[in-house]
């Protein structure tokens, strides 16, 4: 009997220990609703959104669970998930995700959404862009909804690609509603430049330009005698081969389908597409100021339009995404690009017009976001006000770099006027940023190459030494107490080395 009792005791202890792990080891126990996304690196984002992702599932759809992004830039890579079905897990719940973008950066298929029948994905204040499917599978670049609903609100799609719907393709029986956002530069490689629709489709003040489809519908295809309604839209600079706009038929309140509305920066759809670039606001002038029907757009929902202003600003809604400021903006921008050369970054913007712009600074970034000023420029003073500016960034951060572009008007006063990202990779095995310098160097160079670096005066006098681990790819040197002059950098590796020449001023 003794016997009996210390083996019952002992299968308890390991039932019990078992129960206490699976309960510590539960992936979801971590993450509760609403949900706000965080994470040391990008790859770590990933990891928690796809979870988070998971762990909604798991509630059911009986509730909305919000995901909140927190600002952060995704940068979406093949090599973390390369499903066609859907980059990200299928959406089989009700899920919100808020505040953020997610951009693809690989060469390979990455589509961001797939939603399942009868369960419902909402983006709000959200930016898709350049999802990619393959191009004999993949319907819906960035999101594919198979029976569900699709809520867009005051979001971008921006630059995807697929075979049917550009950036979206809405399936049979699926809902999509959108408001109060812009589709611009997707690309299908058949019909539907941005949207391919087999259900029931409404949207209200959205923005349609410079999308492309191979075949038909260059913004929109809508098949056989499926529902599409359009309030307050703008579409138009869109392109296919036949029906460049919309193809099949469509409800029209208040909106403009083929008409120019006079945007302030319309690309050729079939020249560039899929592209993230282009300026579809509204110059003065347009008609698509004042002519939108307000009864239409819920201004208590959504009181401001997709940059941020007052949502009926003048006497009715204007048409699209965006309103016409009444305040006349002292910079008007038409482009802002971001290059990455050799060893540097360039800085490209042009404007259409300026008044009383006194100065432009340019800050910078890393995946951190704590951003710093790193130059300015003087405004230029053309009498229409029609200018170029390129600036150089020639210290640039190892990995991603973030720019915010910031005017500076005559009386003090700043406007922020766009925020661009890129990654800076080195091609050469070994490279010294910046050179010249006045104070530090950085060297960079592949991991596990070199064991040690080795600072050399120009006679080839040992400065400083220091081993480098193998998972290092930078090394800083402060220069500061040193001479002006020339200086050496010696790579010392286990089959080569290399020596590199930096000048100190």
């Amino acid at each position: 009997m003794k016997n009996l009792f210390l083996i019952a005791l002992i299968l308890t202890s390991l039932f019990s220990k078992a129960s206490t792990k699976m309960i510590v080891d539960d992936p979801c126990a971590s993450i509760t609703f609403p949900y706000t996304l965080a994470g040391a690196n990008n790859a770590e984002l990933l990891a928690n959104l796809r979870q988070a992702i998971l762990c909604a599932n798991t509630n059911g759809n009986s509730i909305t669970d919000v995901i909140d992004l927190n600002g952060h830039n995704l940068s979406a890579e093949s090599s973390y998930d390369n499903s066609i079905s859907g980059s990200f897990p299928t959406i089989q719940s009700k899920i919100e995700l808020r505040n953020g973008t997610i951009n693809r950066t690989s060469t390979e298929t990455f589509r961001f959404f797939h939603i399942s029948a009868g369960n419902e994905l909402t983006l709000n204040n959200v930016e898709l862009s350049n999802g990619y499917g393959s191009s004999t599978s993949a319907d819906g670049g960035a999101i594919y909804n198979s029976g569900g609903s699709l809520n867009i609100y005051n979001s971008k799609l921006l630059g995807n690609e697929g075979q049917y719907g550009g950036a979206i393709f809405n399936g049979t029986g699926a809902n999509l509603t959108i408001i109060n956002s812009m589709l611009s530069g997707n690309k299908a490689q058949s019909t539907g430049g941005a949207i391919r629709n087999r259900g029931n489709a409404n949207l209200t003040n959205v923005t349609f330009a410079g999308n492309f489809a191979t075949t038909l519908g260059g913004a929109v295809a809508n098949a056989g005698t499926y529902s599409l309604t359009l309030n307050n839209c703008l579409v138009f600079s869109n392109e296919a081969g036949n029906s460049a706009n919309i193809d099949g038929s469509y409800t029209n309140n208040s909106s403009l389908v083929g008409t120019d509305p006079s945007f302030v920066n319309a690309l050729d759809a079939s020249s560039t597409a899929p592209t993230t670039g282009g300026n579809y606001s509204l110059n003065a002038g347009s008609a698509a100021i004042n002519a939108g029907n307000s009864a239409l757009i819920n201004v208590i929902n959504f009181p401001k339009d997709l940059a941020g202003l007052q949502r009926i600003s003048g006497t009715s809604v204007d048409m699209g995404a965006y309103e016409f400021p009444l305040e006349t903006l002292p910079v008007n921008l038409t482009s802002f690009s971001l290059k990455k050369e050799s060893n540097y970054i360039t800085l490209n913007w042009s404007t259409s017009s300026e008044v009383d712009n006194d100065r432009y600074i340019v800050l910078r970034a890393g995946d951190e976001k704590d951003f710093h000023q790193i130059g300015e420029i003087k405004a230029k003073s053309s009498p229409d006000g029609k200018n170029t500016y390129l600036f150089y960034d020639r210290s640039p951060i190892f990995g991603n770099n973030y720019y915010i572009l910031r005017q500076i008007d005559k009386d003090g006063k700043k406007n922020d006027l766009g925020e661009k990202v890129v990654a800076f990779t080195l091609e050469p095995s070994f490279s010294l940023l910046p050179n010249p310098t006045i104070d530090k160097v950085t060297a960079y160079f592949k991991k596990g190459d070199y064991k040690t670096l080795i600072l050399l005066n120009n006679i080839g006098n040992k400065i400083e030494e220091i081993s480098l681990s193998p998972s290092l790819q930078q090394a800083t040197l402060n220069l500061t107490n040193l001479p002006n002059g020339i200086y050496f950098i010696r790579l010392i590796g286990l089959k080569n080395n290399a020596t590199k020449k930096v000048i100190k001023k």
